[in-house]
Protein backbone atom coordinates (compact mmCIF):
# COMPACT_ATOMS: atom_id res chain seq x y z
CA UNK A 1 0.00 0.00 0.00
CA UNK A 2 1.45 2.92 -1.10
CA UNK A 3 2.14 5.80 1.68
CA UNK A 4 2.77 2.50 4.05
CA UNK A 5 5.78 2.53 6.65
CA UNK A 6 8.91 1.12 5.67
CA UNK A 7 8.93 -2.36 8.05
CA UNK A 8 5.02 -2.52 7.85
CA UNK A 9 4.22 -6.03 7.28
CA UNK A 10 0.82 -5.34 6.77
CA UNK A 11 0.59 -2.82 4.53
CA UNK A 12 -1.82 -0.93 6.50
CA UNK A 13 -1.32 3.08 7.76
CA UNK A 14 -0.65 3.75 10.97
CA UNK A 15 -4.30 4.91 11.13
CA UNK A 16 -5.99 1.89 9.58
CA UNK A 17 -3.51 -0.24 12.10
CA UNK A 18 -4.97 1.65 15.23
CA UNK A 19 -8.36 0.84 14.10
CA UNK A 20 -7.54 -2.87 13.21
CA UNK A 21 -6.33 -2.43 17.42
CA UNK A 22 -8.97 -1.24 19.10
CA UNK A 23 -11.39 -3.64 17.14
CA UNK A 24 -9.42 -6.42 18.16
CA UNK A 25 -9.09 -5.66 22.01
CA UNK A 26 -13.54 -5.26 21.64
CA UNK A 27 -13.42 -8.29 19.79
CA UNK A 28 -11.34 -9.97 22.04
CA UNK A 29 -12.06 -9.14 25.44
CA UNK A 30 -14.27 -11.05 27.69
CA UNK A 31 -12.47 -13.96 26.93
CA UNK A 32 -13.74 -13.26 22.82
CA UNK A 33 -17.10 -13.44 23.81
CA UNK A 34 -18.52 -11.16 20.98
CA UNK A 35 -15.77 -13.01 18.58
CA UNK A 36 -17.70 -16.22 19.13
CA UNK A 37 -20.95 -14.69 18.62
CA UNK A 38 -19.96 -13.13 15.06
CA UNK A 39 -18.24 -16.47 14.43
CA UNK A 40 -21.66 -18.39 15.35
CA UNK A 41 -23.87 -15.91 13.47
CA UNK A 42 -21.95 -16.27 10.83
CA UNK A 43 -22.03 -20.15 11.07
CA UNK A 44 -25.92 -20.03 11.22
CA UNK A 45 -26.20 -17.93 8.30
CA UNK A 46 -24.24 -20.06 6.28
CA UNK A 47 -26.26 -23.76 6.99
CA UNK A 48 -30.06 -22.15 8.14
CA UNK A 49 -32.46 -22.96 5.31
CA UNK A 50 -30.23 -22.68 1.39
CA UNK A 51 -27.67 -20.71 3.24
CA UNK A 52 -26.12 -17.23 2.74
CA UNK A 53 -24.13 -17.24 0.26
CA UNK A 54 -21.90 -14.92 1.26
CA UNK A 55 -21.44 -16.02 4.80
CA UNK A 56 -20.66 -19.49 3.05
CA UNK A 57 -17.99 -17.34 0.96
CA UNK A 58 -16.72 -15.60 3.66
CA UNK A 59 -16.15 -19.06 6.14
CA UNK A 60 -14.41 -20.32 2.88
CA UNK A 61 -12.27 -17.73 2.20
CA UNK A 62 -11.59 -17.91 5.84
CA UNK A 63 -10.13 -21.31 5.52
CA UNK A 64 -9.04 -21.85 2.10
CA UNK A 65 -7.47 -18.46 1.66
CA UNK A 66 -9.44 -16.37 -1.32
CA UNK A 67 -8.76 -17.60 -4.82
CA UNK A 68 -6.48 -15.48 -6.92
CA UNK A 69 -7.85 -13.79 -9.77
CA UNK A 70 -6.12 -14.30 -12.92
CA UNK A 71 -5.49 -11.04 -14.97
CA UNK A 72 -4.32 -10.71 -18.16
CA UNK A 73 -1.93 -8.06 -19.82
CA UNK A 74 -2.13 -7.33 -23.24
CA UNK A 75 -1.05 -3.93 -24.96
CA UNK A 76 -2.73 -2.53 -27.80
CA UNK A 77 -5.24 -4.30 -29.79
CA UNK A 78 -4.43 -7.49 -27.89
CA UNK A 79 -0.72 -6.82 -28.79
CA UNK A 80 2.34 -7.32 -26.51
CA UNK A 81 2.64 -4.64 -24.03
CA UNK A 82 5.32 -2.15 -25.36
CA UNK A 83 7.84 -1.22 -22.54
CA UNK A 84 10.06 2.44 -23.15
CA UNK A 85 13.28 3.16 -21.30
CA UNK A 86 15.01 5.97 -21.33
CA UNK A 87 18.60 6.40 -23.24
CA UNK A 88 19.70 6.57 -19.47
CA UNK A 89 17.90 3.67 -17.86
CA UNK A 90 19.26 1.73 -21.85
CA UNK A 91 22.53 2.76 -20.89
CA UNK A 92 22.65 1.49 -17.14
CA UNK A 93 21.16 -1.51 -18.39
CA UNK A 94 23.54 -2.62 -20.71
CA UNK A 95 26.38 -1.60 -18.40
CA UNK A 96 25.05 -3.48 -15.97
CA UNK A 97 24.63 -6.78 -18.12
CA UNK A 98 28.02 -6.38 -19.74
CA UNK A 99 29.87 -5.44 -16.49
CA UNK A 100 28.16 -8.34 -14.60
CA UNK A 101 26.36 -6.74 -12.19
CA UNK A 102 26.00 -4.19 -9.38
CA UNK A 103 29.72 -3.60 -8.95
CA UNK A 104 29.51 -1.59 -12.86
CA UNK A 105 26.13 0.03 -12.20
CA UNK A 106 26.68 3.39 -12.79
CA UNK A 107 23.62 4.22 -10.54
CA UNK A 108 24.52 2.65 -7.92
CA UNK A 109 26.25 5.84 -6.53
CA UNK A 110 23.22 7.99 -7.09
CA UNK A 111 20.72 5.08 -5.54
CA UNK A 112 23.49 4.92 -2.33
CA UNK A 113 23.38 9.13 -2.06
CA UNK A 114 19.16 9.09 -2.27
Amino acid sequence: MAGAPVGNQNGLAKRERAFTEVLARVLLADKGKKLRRMADVLVNRATKGRGDLQAIKEIADRFEGRPRQQIEHTGLDDGPIDIEFTLRERARRIAFVLGAGAANDPMSAVRKEA
